[in-house]
């Protein structure tokens, strides 16, 4: 049970890593 909610965890700041990327390219493209 507890290694689910840390397994959980980490997918999602692996998430909120790669959706913060995205968002940064994006607007540094618009900055442009």
């Amino acid at each position: 049970m507890i290694r689910n909610i840390v397994e959980n965890g980490m997918k999602i700041s692996e998430i909120a890593k790669e959706l913060t990327i995205i968002n940064i390219a994006s607007y540094s493209e618009e900055d442009r």
